[in-house]
């Protein structure tokens, strides 16, 4: 745990951690060409043991200082998309008791994240209190 704190408080990963086997893996059950490969990364135990005690520090930062929105479900502890599909339950027949109507409007936001502007991202982590030197690791 010492080697993971001195890094954490050095604001460092070690390059090392950084370095990844690439595996190509078969996305057909009879694979005869290079495309029907997909290239997957490998990273070090050791990696992946500092990405999750960062990523734990980071939740208890959000849970504490309640940065969360309260109807969000995503990537949070105790919540799914079970959570989500009942709040919206919960609202449609609402709705339809106030003999109001209804529209829903479902979107795949996963590739999202492939298009991110870090440096936006890091200003609004900035506005939510975030340090300096966590932001600049």
């Amino acid at each position: 745990m010492h080697i993971f704190n001195s890094h954490i408080d050095e604001n460092v990963f070690p390059r090392a951690w950084k370095t990844a086997r690439i595996s190509p893996v078969p996305e057909s059950d009879n694979p005869t060409e290079s495309n029907d490969y997909q290239p997957v990364s490998i990273l070090p135990i050791l990696s992946k043991v500092y990405e999750r005690l960062v990523l734990h520090q980071i939740q208890n930062f959000i849970v504490k200082f309640s940065l969360y929105e309260e109807i969000q479900s995503g990537f949070r502890k105790g919540h799914s998309t079970t959570t989500t599909m009942l709040k919206l339950k919960d609202d449609i027949v609402k709705a339809m008791k106030r003999g109001e109507i209804t529209l829903a409007i479902f979107a795949d936001y996963s590739k999202a994240f492939d298009t991110v502007n870090f440096e936006i991202l890091i200003n609004k982590l900035y506005k939510l209190n975030f340090c300096r030197t966590f932001l600049h690791w």
